[in-house]
């Protein structure tokens, strides 16, 4: 196992984002005053039954000792028909629970591109399934009872449409799922839908509540990404063009409003520009959300940033804008968001210190309502290629972070996830990593456990339940066919997918778009 780490100090960082060092344990550390939180790498999960090119870790969600991995690639049931692996803490180790298949699993269905989990239930998209159109997709419902997983109900869309891709993105809480449809024609071309299902009272039947839409009929990608909370639900849509001439991205806030959902608030970034791709990531704690802009220009081309917007009295304020310490072209900041509490987490599975594709995780402390850089996390065995970050879910103490590309005993590309867990420290930093002291717990040994729309993407409830609302989408691109979801990642704004192969994809060079391995989220 090697360190990867790096020293870096750009003359465009903010104040106090210097990097003075890096850990062993594949963190860098500020050289600052040491927030609440240092973090640790702790396990490294892969599949049990993993496969060869599987793309374990596309997406990823917690809730508390209860996560949940998707490994949309996965040969288990049919040639790349997907799965989800459940993982449970028991004495600070995460151990293999149960693995998640579709009942009517078929080849390419990506099942597993998105995950989400709420207590003992838990959401699996599969936006490439082909039950009522080719590509319409579908979610799947799953419920734990007496330690082991059911199916419980298979959800899809209203609207059926060829390439809809229902599923694309997944968040729950509670007794509330939001599925997202990035590609269906709901008031537009490819303008996108997103769909709130609530289980009725005798637990066993979940039924549509609301279709929720974009403004207008531009090809906005709503539903690429999705979050929820206990009162307001977030839909990313990358595409938007927020009131420009050209698009730009944005969220949309809806306001839960005893089950009517209605509009809130658009979101977009004060400074937005032309495929920035606002929006290709959501994630709401409370009264904050986290907005991911993957193609954000402002530090470097396409290095990415992440914006916090803070709600008071149900307006939406001007946000802090995020970018990273590691300044990088092409890095994608912001293709994976998650938050809980004062701590955010922001994915840049591009990116790597030495290497181009290892990827990192950036955590962000809030201090005094502003949001500081504490952390870049680092895989302490990276290489090019595992698109570390590509998927992220963050608790107070415990963080998720996929790394789809990586190559282990279960094959090439089979995918593993790393976790971290936050020493409480006090004191001050010194050079070099140096920590202060303190006391604390690691990955739950003397410290509260995790949390859990991914994808391409994690996002947190009011009632702690962080869920990743669509892993964060990958990027397709080149001129030459890519096989398979791992191979359609390097070149983020190259392409749009276009046929199926492994998880759904054959590439095409179509510059300015972001693409996703199966629902084509941006």
């Amino acid at each position: 196992m090697r360190t990867i780490c790096s020293v870096l100090c750009r003359g465009l960082i903010p104040l106090l984002w210097l990097v003075a060092g890096c850990g062993a344990d594949g963190s860098e550390r500020t050289g600052v005053a040491v927030h609440a939180l240092e973090w640790n790498q702790g396990d490294k999960v892969m599949a049990p039954e993993g496969t060869n090119e599987a793309e374990f870790g596309v997406s990823v969600a917690i809730d508390g000792d209860t996560a949940i991995v998707g490994a949309p690639s996965d040969d288990g049931i049919a040639e790349h028909a997907g799965a989800a692996q459940i993982f449970v803490r028991k004495d600070g180790v995460w151990v293999p629970e149960q693995k998640l298949v579709a009942s009517d699993a078929e080849a390419t269905d990506a099942f597993g591109y998105s995950v989400a989990i709420s207590g003992d239930i838990a959401i699996v998209g599969a936006p490439n399934g082909d039950d009522q159109a080719e590509n319409a997709g579908a979610a799947y419902v799953f419920v734990r009872e007496g330690g082991a997983w059911k199916e419980q109900q298979k959800l899809v869309s209203p609207n059926p449409e060829m390439i809809g891709s229902f599923g694309t993105s997944v968040a729950i809480v509670g007794t509330i799922a939001l599925v997202g449809a990035s590609r269906e024609d709901g008031v537009g071309f490819d303008s996108g839908a997103a769909y709130i299902f609530v289980r009725d009272a005798s637990g066993d039947m979940w039924g549509l509540q609301k279709t929720l839409l974009p403004a207008d009929g531009t090809p906005s990608h709503f539903g690429a990404s999705v979050a929820l909370s206990a009162n307001a639900a977030v839909v990313g849509a990358p595409r938007d063009n927020a009131g420009m001439p050209v698009p730009v991205g944005a969220a949309y806030v809806f306001d839960r409003a005893e089950g009517a959902w209605p509009l809130e608030q658009i979101l977009a970034a004060d400074d937005a520009g032309e495929q920035d791709y606002f929006g290709i990531s959501v994630a709401i704690s409370g009264d904050t959300t986290l907005v991911g802009a993957a193609g954000d220009d402002d530090v470097a081309e396409d290095g990415g940033a992440a914006y916090v917007f803070s709600r008071v009295d149900k307006l939406w304020s001007a946000p802090q804008k995020l970018v990273p310490s590691a300044v990088e072209k092409f890095g994608r900041f912001g293709m994976a968001t998650s938050i809980s509490g004062d701590v955010a987490l922001v994915g840049t599975y591009l990116a790597g210190p030495n290497v181009t594709g290892a990827g990192s995780a950036y955590v962000f402390v809030r201090e005094d309502g502003v949001f500081a850089h504490d952390h870049r996390l680092l895989a302490s065995d990276g290489v090019d290629g595992d698109f570390f970050g590509i998927a992220v879910a963050v608790s107070v103490d415990t963080v998720l972070i996929g790394a789809p590309g990586d190559d282990n005993d279960k094959g090439e590309n089979a995918g593993s996830v790393y976790t971290f867990g936050a020493l409480v420290a006090s004191g001050t930093s010194g050079a070099g990593g140096m920590g202060g002291a303190g006391v604390g717990g690691f990955d739950g040994v003397g410290g509260a456990g995790g949390t859990g729309a991914g994808p391409n993407q994690g996002t947190i409830g009011d009632d702690g339940m962080v869920m990743t609302g669509g892993c964060a989408c990958t990027a397709a691109g080149g001129s030459e066919e890519k096989d398979g979801v791992m191979a359609a990642m390097m070149a983020l704004g190259m392409a749009l997918v276009v046929g199926r192969r492994r998880s759904g994809f054959n590439a095409r060079d179509r510059r300015g778009s972001f693409s996703d391995r199966a629902a084509r989220r941006g």
